[in-house]
């Protein structure tokens, strides 16, 4: 049976290496300027998969104005071949073509309405799914929102700077 798991975290920062996570939050400070910046990391598992590629979307909504924009994607290939650890030993799981791994993504500068509750939202789109949406238009990527694709969401609360 084919599953996956994904999982999402906001933060203030991790390191290159993706071990070190700096400050897990679930608010974000306004700047004066109307913008907010802060980075994702998503943890992916998958368990007899299928998938040759994937793209993750991130969409944020403002929940107080439900107005939803893009932030950015990520693409993924599987590669099925055992990845090493840094001792050397295979990352083999027990499942027949399972998966893991973790990316991260800093988005900075994101022009917001203003204070309140938002939602970062990631979709997901597999193998002939895939699709480039920097180059569309906005109104051409709002139609994946699609609650059939949405395998992570993460609540969140936007404040002015100085009530941090």
């Amino acid at each position: 049976m084919k599953r996956d798991n994904i999982n999402i975290i906001i933060c203030d920062s991790i390191d290159s290496s993706l071990k070190n996570i700096n400050n897990i939050v679930d608010t974000i400070p306004l700047d004066e300027n109307g913008n907010i910046s802060f980075t994702t990391v998503a943890f992916i598992n998958g368990i007899e998969w299928d998938v040759n590629k994937f793209d993750l979307h991130y969409f944020i909504e403002n929940l107080d104005i439900n107005k939803t924009a893009y932030l950015g994607g990520i693409e993924f290939e599987n590669d099925k071949k055992a990845k090493k650890r840094s001792n050397g030993s295979s990352e083999k799981g027990s499942h027949v073509n399972s998966s893991q791994s973790i990316a991260d993504m800093r988005f900075d500068d994101v022009n917001i309405p203003g204070e309140g509750a938002y939602e970062l939202q990631v979709f997901k789109y597999e193998n002939d799914e895939v699709v480039d949406l920097s180059v569309k238009r906005a109104e051409e990527r709002i139609k994946y929102v699609n609650d059939e694709h949405l395998v992570a969401a993460y609540s969140f609360e936007v404040i002015k700077a100085e009530n941090v």
